[in-house]
């Protein structure tokens, strides 16, 4: 299957191109700076990209290139470039695909369009509720593709992810196995929270189940490792495979929250302390779709990465 892959350098983007290589044909649009395919206003990333459509009669595109936010990041000029990057862009594409005549467009989204901080796992029969604009424009350009969907014959496919780790994950999950590493004391021993996350081996199966399934077409999927897992026990996980202690302290929660409010961080301590887990059931059933790997497979994976590039 001939198929173009946007974001093709970032961390997501560069293991789906080495796994779809095994059994697809693959083009990746040029990255031209570090803001990103798609969202500076290159002639040559455009030139480039148009090219690939016109010449190479693609038929799939899975569309990861985003801007992300940015830790302690409150640029004025963010909230606009989270829309021309994430809305606009995706928008420009997706006509540029329709008009190619590309069969299917596979979109990342984030499961922060269902919002933040619900105690029970959510769905996709929950309404979307995104809390910043990171979310919102991912919420918008969803919007925009399902509609195109309906008239058109370009067939769409969602995929919101959680937390994704693995191999050249960076942010963090890179700081937690380091920290982790230095054998730093977590106050986290009394958190029985819920987080859902996805091992990158995971994604790009399922983002590859999505590319070919018929029954994906015009479907939204939520997928993760299908196995959620506390604040405390992914620090237990990561211990393990570094052969470390934990190191968890069992402070009360509302000291901890007393300690976010004192500090500036409420919000901060509250992602923290509160769950985000998700149902992926729908990909299951439609795609019969698992994940491949489970969580201790997928964190002594990271580790080994991790100890290899030190």
């Amino acid at each position: 299957m001939r198929t173009l892959v946007t974001g093709s350098t970032g961390f997501i983007g560069s293991q789906l191109c080495t796994y779809l290589k095994k059994d697809h044909q693959v083009y990746v649009e040029k990255r031209v700076s570090n803001s990103g395919e798609l969202t500076n206003n290159s002639n040559q990333s455009t030139d480039h990209l148009q090219s690939i459509l016109d010449q190479s009669n693609i038929e799939v595109v899975v569309h990861l290139a985003a801007k992300t936010p940015l830790k302690n990041s409150s640029n004025a000029d963010e909230t606009e470039e989270f829309f021309r990057s994430n809305l606009v862009a995706t928008q420009n594409l997706a006509n540029r695909c329709e008009a190619s005549g590309v069969k299917r467009f596979v979109f990342m989204s984030s499961v922060k369009v269902l919002g933040e901080g619900k105690d029970t796992a959510y769905s996709n029969d929950d309404e979307p509720k995104p809390s910043d604009d990171y979310a919102k424009s991912k919420w918008q350009a969803e919007q925009f593709l399902l509609e195109m969907g309906t008239r058109s014959n370009m067939e769409i496919v969602i995929i919101r992810a959680p937390l994704v780790y693995g191999p050249s994950v960076k942010g963090n999950f890179l700081k937690l196995i380091q920290l982790v590493e230095k054998g730093i004391p977590f106050p986290f021993g009394l958190i029985q929270n819920r987080r859902s996350m996805v091992y990158v081996g995971n994604l790009v199966n399922a983002i590859e189940r999505c590319m070919t399934h018929p029954n994906a077409a015009g479907k939204t999927y939520l997928v993760s490792d299908d196995n959620d897992v506390s604040t405390p026990e992914i620090i237990r996980c990561i211990a393990s495979a570094l052969n470390q202690s934990s190191r968890l302290i069992p402070i009360p929660v509302a000291l901890l929250k007393l300690i976010g409010i004192v500090l500036g961080k409420k919000e901060a301590m509250r992602r923290l302390l509160g769950s985000l887990a998700i149902d992926i059931q729908a990909i299951k059933n439609d795609l019969n779709w698992n994940p491949p790997f489970n969580l201790d497979e997928g964190i002594t994976l990271t580790i080994e990465w991790y100890r290899s590039k030190k």
